[in-house]
């Protein structure tokens, strides 16, 4: 890809007639990309991109309303109906793998309709751009899910950058590529290690301490992971020339389900609350739809993620404590403490809900739950103590920095001196733990990215 990247980099100081050219290589990109990871679905790819496109672009020169909806309503059914049966047949066959990005790239073909549809957005100048728009190949596999409002004025570079402009976007992007990597090797990667044999131990007096110790090391696993995939695919994306949302910010320091989803995987709350919660009627409808609304919303989000009914529990229990939430204000008092104690129950949540997601089924995930508040044997308790007397460290270091110590340190050294003294150590900082997890990748099999067949 370094080629591709070259000439988007040298494309920027052209006239906007020539970038085309950038839109096209990033199409081409996508298409190997794509072919290389996942040549068995390669056809329905391109067969969906094309598709959508053509729909959405005959639905900007259809004059009639009701010509318009019904052509809106045949390409969303056509993505939903391929989306569900692609979940449906993982549900009925375990070993079926889903094609390579499905989930994500169909929520953006649907961005791309409703946006057209609604005139939310205005149509980019050229169709191949709005390929580009939903084959982008840096969020093609695990997202961010950029809407098509937000990609239309995502272009960095079209009213023109400077060259220490153009430098210093592309230098922080590959800084952000290096400190995501980092953090998927380094980090998830090492606790991965943990809760894969906590979640192993089915049936055999699962102790509560590796029950507890498996929970909080996938909760960490799975921020470092997905958050680390999604500042590498932030990274590349800014090098090509698109500026990206940000889809973390620190969420285990949320003091609510609400304020959780706002802080965590921030491009599938937004599309859910604009594509799904918003046109059902949102809060704006009488109490008996709102509730209704709301579970349909955390119905489709378990969905989303897995067709197996464990998904659907972690779904569930987010809709429980949403709309506890929502219609207590619990979350809002003025009291301090029931507000610290709705913290603690709303981590507490999150936990539990996390065993669900990653349990191998329902019963093993109740398994893992009942274990963690009700002990019920020791069987793992030396295992549990072993892992934490090796990793005790990485746990440590993962819990501190998923909340926001980084930002409070730029922040408390923003200034003069002290600002070069900090980005100094942090980029050297960086490019150290960047080689450690190359070195540590090439010694070891890593996992794959979690979100990697949603």
């Amino acid at each position: 890809m370094f080629p591709i990247a070259f000439g988007c980099c040298m494309i920027r100081h052209l006239p906007k007639k020539y970038f085309v050219v950038r839109s096209i290589l990033l199409i081409v990109a996508a298409l190997l990309s794509y072919f290389s990871n996942c040549e068995e679905y390669y056809m329905l790819f391109i067969a969906s991109v094309g598709l959508n496109v053509a729909a959405g672009r005959a639905m900007l020169k259809l004059e009639s309303k009701k010509a318009r909806r019904a052509l809106l309503i045949a390409a969303v059914s056509a993505d939903v109906l391929v989306l569900a049966g692609a979940k449906v047949i993982t549900f009925a066959k375990s070993d079926f793998i889903m094609p390579l990005g499905l989930s994500f790239f169909t929520f953006r073909e649907i961005s791309y309709l409703a946006d057209l549809y609604t005139g939310r957005s205005k149509p980019c100048d050229n169709p191949i751009d709005d390929v580009v728009y939903i084959t982008l190949f840096t969020q093609l596999q695990s997202g961010p899910i950029m809407k098509y409002s937000e990609f239309t004025n995502a272009d960095m570079y079209k009213n023109g950058l400077t060259v220490p402009e153009n430098i210093n976007i592309i230098t922080s992007g590959i800084q952000r590529i290096m400190a995501g990597f980092a953090k998927k090797v380094l980090i998830a990667d090492t606790l991965a290690k943990i809760s894969s044999k906590a979640f192993a131990l089915q049936g055999s007096g699962l102790s509560t301490s590796m029950a507890w110790l498996g929970a909080v090391c996938f909760s960490l696993q799975l921020y470092y992971d997905f958050s680390g995939y999604s500042d590498m695919a932030i990274g590349m994306t800014n090098i090509f020339g698109y500026s990206c949302k940000e889809n973390f910010n620190y969420p285990y320091c949320s003091g609510s389900i609400s304020e959780f989803w706002r802080r965590w995987h921030i491009s599938l709350g937004e599309w859910f609350r604009d594509y799904v919660y918003f046109p059902l009627g949102g809060s704006r409808v009488k109490l008996p739809r709102v509730v209704l609304n709301l579970f349909v919303v955390w119905l489709l989000t378990g969905l989303w993620h897995g067709s197996s009914l464990s998904f659907v529990v972690w779904g569930m229990i987010h809709f429980v404590f949403a709309a506890i939430e929502h219609f207590t204000k619990i979350h809002k008092s003025q009291k301090t403490y029931v507000r610290m104690v709705w913290r603690i129950v709303t981590v507490l949540a999150i936990v539990v809900g996390w065993v669900m997601f990653r349990a191998n089924g329902v019963m093993n995930g109740l398994y893992v739950i009942k274990a963690m508040f009700i002990p019920t044997g020791k069987t793992g308790a030396a295992l549990a103590e072993v892992s934490f007397g090796i990793y005790w460290w990485v746990i440590g270091l993962a819990a501190v920095f998923s909340l926001p110590v980084l930002p409070k340190l730029k922040e408390r050294f923003s200034k003069g001196k002290s600002a070069i003294v900090f980005d100094t150590a942090y980029s050297i900082i960086t490019v150290v733990l960047f080689v450690l997890a190359l070195a540590l990748a090439a010694n070891n099999a890593n996992d794959t990215f979690a979100y990697a067949n949603f």
